[in-house]
């Protein structure tokens, strides 16, 4: 239902996944995107500089929707406000939430911060052989970085589908199939 819907409420902002897909829906429109595994961490990256920031970007988001989720639920009308105090609260005191919060587990945070730091010197520092990683440079430890990113997605995933399990789809439902009969009755209307 949610793909074939043309109409969101302008409030909603809901993030799902599936063993396949992700879906969000942010400002009154749907985006969604097919993987090969969970939220696609099974994607081969390199030691790419690039890559390795993009996908920290994407975890810090993820981590974003897993505190609105949890703080304020998917459809509280003030989670713009959550997420202004999410843009201007740095990556590890939103990790730190999680664990104070007991949605992660000490292996699960550690291994956070050990690759945060990681990402940070990717980000700071002249050139990927200046980087570290349980230090050891990234260039010959790279496979381990890659194996613990990977068990982060996943440990994060698992707990979001726990989250996830406790929204009523049936209201969203509701409310989105009404939206959109009644944007087609409209249409209709002045047709």
């Amino acid at each position: 239902l949610l793909r074939k819907s043309r109409f969101f409420p302008k409030n909603l902002r809901l993030f799902l996944i599936s063993e396949k897909q992700h879906f969000r829906v942010y400002n009154g429109s749907i985006h969604s995107s097919s993987h090969v595994d969970d939220f696609g961490i099974g994607a081969t990256f390199d030691l790419d500089r690039g890559k390795i920031l993009e996908s920290f970007a994407e975890l810090e988001f993820f981590v974003n929707e897993l505190i609105r989720l949890k703080f304020i639920g998917w459809e509280n009308p003030n989670y713009q406000m959550l997420e202004d105090i999410l843009e201007f609260t740095d990556f590890f005191s939103r990790i730190r939430l999680l664990k104070n919060w007991e949605i992660i587990n000490n292996n699960l945070f550690d291994l956070l911060m050990q690759t945060k730091q990681t990402r940070n010197d990717l980000a700071h520092k002249w050139g990927v052989s200046e980087v570290s990683y349980k230090g050891l440079p990234l260039e010959y430890n790279f496979k381990q970085f890659k194996k613990d990113l990977i068990s982060i997605w996943k440990g994060l995933l698992e707990v979001y589908k726990i989250e996830q399990e406790k929204i009523d789809l049936s209201n969203l439902i509701s409310e989105v199939e009404e939206l959109n009969k009644l944007n087609s009755n409209i249409r209709n209307a002045t047709s």
